[in-house]
């Protein structure tokens, strides 16, 4: 009997191989024994056919009534899927993308925000029990006393301007929050777990030549594979070089309604992965994702700041800045796609996260076969480097990238090592396997980060090795790279600075003296404050009026009263 296996789409070495007795104990004095063949092979991720196979062979076999010799192999094929990992998901809750404030103008007396008003200028938003959501009655900013007086200069106003003795329309503002149309559902994401398959298909014929075959999966969930003429077993992967990354940290956030809206046809390409650190899920900080109707009517100095000065990074902000920095030739910094290629597959009431994975991933197979010999063959072809380029980028960032293409110029499938080693300060890339048909070529793409911080010149030596690891083309590449930038981000800035003690020392906040001392004759806290603007404004308003008093008072002194004038008393 002979046994041949052929390997599709799996890259696959022999680790040890043995032959001995085989016997089975059932508890009985008869031991039932047969010659066995052991054989221990490490199957890689996603390869084409035809690239390793090997062979077994047995001479007899025992049938029904005698001994039969069989000239018919029987042919085992093992194919393995893509080697993916799946992080298992939990909804969370939704998202808008974008909110923003909406601006009325009313007047003193009709700006109504209280937390118990049953008709607030922006009105009452609603949950789904149809009962009143808090702090969705948004708030007013009213003009003061100072501002009816055209005297107050301190402080910037928000929403319409306040003008010098009005008190009608624009002497307050209603500020509502208002949302975008666009939502997003966001996850929780557990530790992943690897998920593969391994198709192991047996065609074997009778003693008069009737093939026939029959395929058995096996897969970490059921990794044993028992057949009258073998046993299959899967011990387990080894530890990938580049394994996947850990998202736990991160909060998946998809597009999701209106499912005509673009973000959402378009699918994973806009997906993001966020830290929570950024994320507020009460609704009650400013300038998060998730800010609400709490956090926006509760920040401080609300009526001092600029408009919309609450939604700072919203899911579109972030949305945005990734679209620039892809424009860039920047890496992203929220969007999914900047860990791999990643999908949501649903296994009955499951949700997961699907990442498919690159790079060797091997897994250890053990097989039991009846057989006296066994060979290993390994498809050998040549193959070439046909471009190899590296784009200038900044140091101390993850914004090189390398392209290379590799081709199969031999006329059978054979399996190759891209091995890239460059100068000292650049980051090492791991080996690449490969699968390529005859004539077919292959673009790779990888990353590539220096550590150095100043300009500087660097080389990679890039080298195509068979599958039994003779270099069949090499290429040296050189490259450069920019000072890194700083930014400061909001910080620093040019100019001279202004005269004045430090912020530090004296402790001091960026509240105005309106908010100190909101009552325009507290001369105590004018004094105790520094607010001198204040206090001599205090002392203006109380001489005009000892003035326009005295005036009345000389008015009335020469020229007597209005009455006493039109109508004199008719007594003599």
């Amino acid at each position: 009997m002979f046994f041949i296996l052929i390997f599709q789409r799996v890259f696959a070495s022999i680790i040890s191989s043995s032959s001995l007795q085989s016997c089975l104990d059932q508890g009985n004095s008869t031991l039932t024994c047969s010659q066995k063949l052991f054989i221990s092979l490490s199957i890689e991720n996603g390869q084409l056919s035809g690239a390793e196979n090997f062979e077994a062979t047995l001479t007899s076999i025992s049938s029904d009534s005698n001994n039969i010799t069989l000239i018919y192999p029987i042919k085992i094929t093992v194919a393995k899927s893509q080697v993916k990992a799946r992080y298992r998901l939990r909804y969370i809750q939704d998202f808008n993308n974008k909110a923003q404030e909406l601006i009325i103008a009313k007047s003193i007396f009709d700006c109504e925000d209280g937390a118990y008003s049953n008709n607030p200028t922006c009105g009452w938003k609603y949950d789904s029990e149809h009962k009143r959501i808090w702090d969705s009655q948004g708030y007013c900013c009213k003009c003061t006393f100072e501002d009816f007086l055209g005297m107050n200069n301190d402080q910037y106003q928000r929403g319409y301007a306040c003008k010098a003795f009005n008190l009608g329309t624009e002497s307050a503002t209603a500020f509502c929050l208002v949302w975008d149309d666009l939502w997003y559902s966001s996850y929780e994401i557990f530790q992943y777990d690897i998920y593969y398959t391994i198709t192991v298909t047996i065609t074997k014929a009778d003693e008069f030549g009737n093939y026939t075959a029959t395929s058995y999966t096996i897969s970490p969930s059921t990794p044993i594979i028992n057949t009258s003429d073998s046993i299959i077993k899967l011990i387990g992967d080894f530890h990938p070089a580049s394994p996947p990354p850990s998202l736990e940290s991160f909060v998946l956030f998809t597009p999701s309604k209106p499912l005509s809206h673009y973000r959402v046809l378009v699918g994973s390409p806009f997906w993001m992965l966020l830290s929570r650190d950024i994320i507020s899920f009460d609704g009650s900080q400013c300038n998060k994702v998730g800010t609400s109707y709490t956090g926006f009517r509760g920040q401080s100095n609300k009526c001092s700041e600029p408009i919309n000065s609450c939604f700072s990074n919203q899911l579109d902000n972030l949305h945005i800045e990734d679209i620039m920095r892809i424009s860039n030739n920047q890496s992203p910094l929220y969007f999914a796609s900047r860990f791999g290629n990643l999908t949501i597959v649903r296994n009955n009431d499951e949700r997961y996260l699907e990442m498919q994975l690159s790079g060797s991933f091997a897994t250890l197979l053990t097989f039991e076969l009846s057989a006296d010999s066994l060979k290993f063959f390994t498809s050998v072809s040549k193959g070439v480097i046909d471009l190899a380029e590296i784009t200038s980028f900044e140091s101390l960032t993850l914004d090189g990238t390398l392209f290379t293409q590799v081709s199969n110029i031999g006329s059978i499938v054979a399996s190759f090592t891209l091995s890239i080693l460059c100068s000292e300060g650049v980051s090492p890339i791991s080996a690449i396997p490969l699968s390529l048909d005859s004539m077919q070529s292959k673009q790779i793409i990888s990353k590539v980060a220096v550590i150095n911080e100043s300009a500087k010149n660097y080389s990679c030596d890039i080298q195509l090795l068979d599958s039994i690891g003779q270099i069949t083309d090499s290429f040296r590449l050189y490259f450069n790279t920019s000072d890194r930038h700083t930014d400061q981000g909001t910080q620093g800035g040019e100019g001279k600075n202004p005269d004045g003690a430090n912020s530090i020392d004296k402790k001091s906040t960026n509240l105005g003296c309106s908010d100190y001392c909101p009552d325009w004759y507290d001369l105590a806290c004018f004094v105790s404050k520094g607010c001198w603007e204040s206090f001599f404004t205090f002392f203006g308003i109380i001489i005009g009026i000892i003035i326009a008093l005295i005036a009345i008072k000389i008015v009335i002194k020469r020229y007597g009263l209005c009455c006493q004038k039109c109508f004199p008393d008719k007594n003599p």
